[in-house]
This record gives C-alpha cells, sequence and structure tokens, in this order.
C-alpha cells in the first residue's frame, strides 16, 4: 500500500471504530428511553393500587376523621402523579432530543466515513 492508502485505511478504521461507540451509545440511549417508559408504568400501576386500597378504606371506615384522611390522601396521591407525569415527559423529551442528536452524530460519521473512502478512490 502506498502512505496515501495507509492513511486513509487509518483514518476509515477510526471513523468505524466512531461509528460503533456512537451506535452503541444510541442502543444503549434506547434501552434508557425503554427502562424510563417502564419506570413510569411501574409508578402508575402503584398510584392506581393507592386509589383502590383508599376506595375499600371509603367503605369500611366512616366517620369525619375517616373522611379528612380520604381526601387528603387523594390529594396526595393526585399530586404525586401530577409531579411523576411532569417528570417523566420532561425527561422523556430530553431523550428524544438526545435521541435525535446521536441519530445526527451516527449520520455525520457515515458521510465522514463515504467522503474518505471516495478521496482515497480519487
Amino acid at each position: 500500500m502506498n502512505s496515501r492508502s495507509e492513511n486513509t485505511y487509518e483514518k476509515l478504521q477510526r471513523i468505524r471504530y466512531q461509528l460503533q461507540t456512537a451506535e452503541e451509545d444510541y442502543e444503549k440511549h434506547k434501552k434508557e428511553m425503554e427502562n424510563l417508559k417502564e419506570a413510569q408504568e411501574n409508578h402508575a400501576q402503584l398510584l392506581n393500587r393507592s386509589k383502590q386500597l383508599l376506595d375499600e378504606l371509603n367503605t369500611c371506615w366512616q366517620g369525619d376523621s375517616a373522611q379528612q384522611f380520604l381526601i387528603e390522601s387523594q390529594d396526595a396521591i393526585f399530586q404525586e402523579e401530577k409531579k411523576m407525569n411532569e417528570s417523566f415527559y420532561n425527561r422523556y423529551d430530553e431523550m428524544q432530543k438526545e435521541k435525535k442528536e446521536a441519530e445526527r452524530h451516527i449520520l455525520e460519521i457515515e458521510n465522514n466515513y463515504r467522503e474518505t473512502a471516495r478521496e482515497d478512490k480519487k
């Protein structure tokens, strides 16, 4: 090989490594998004179970103090649900932006690879 071909070959190897790393990061990010969604679903299930327990408690426990407790508990669950949903959607939006950035980075690396390969053929 001549030195130009060797130089191009080394560049292509570096670019392949960058691409592999970027793709691994993308897959890791994809898994994190799946984990976030699963955590949100689990949290929603727990909140729903809390609501069910309060409904059951409402049928068994009567009186002013019971009603006050139930109202406060329902409000606390509602506030927790609201906070969690806001947090989830904010993080999900951030992760979507990160995903697009990772996709853009992969495309840049692929284009760089093609350009470097074409330069060697000239």
